[in-house]
């Protein structure tokens, strides 16, 4: 009776383990990586999977002012990316590493402006 009991208790323990296993293979690990300017400021700060570039990147100058902004997918710029260009505003949208769209923003926001102040 006592070997009946002790199965029946580590049975029911093996069994309520197995049910609640969880799978570790659909877990994304990722990883900070900020990369520095000869000066010590920041150049790229960013995540990577497996050592390469996979998600949110920003970039800067020497003087620490952002350049760009966008996301990495398995190495390759995917999505809107905003790039500062002689401190104008830029969207460039890739599709599969390539530039495949951009706008100057700055140039929206300025007309959009003028349409809001000429109502005024």
């Amino acid at each position: 009776m006592k070997n009946f009991i002790f199965l029946v208790l580590t049975t029911g323990i093996f069994v309520y383990g197995q049910e609640h296993k969880m799978e570790s293979d659909n877990v994304v690990k990722l990883i900070q990586v900020i990369e520095y300017h000869d000066n010590g400021k920041i150049s790229q700060i960013g995540t990577q999977r497996d050592g390469v570039h996979h998600g949110l990147w920003e970039q800067y100058d020497t003087d620490g002012k952002i350049t760009a902004l966008g996301v990495y997918k398995d190495g390759k710029k995917e999505g809107d990316w905003l790039l500062w260009v002689n401190d104008e505003l830029v969207r460039v949208t890739y599709n599969n590493n390539h530039p495949s769209f951009s706008e100057n923003l700055d140039v929206l926001i300025s007309r959009r402006k003028k349409v809001l102040s000429s109502r005024n």
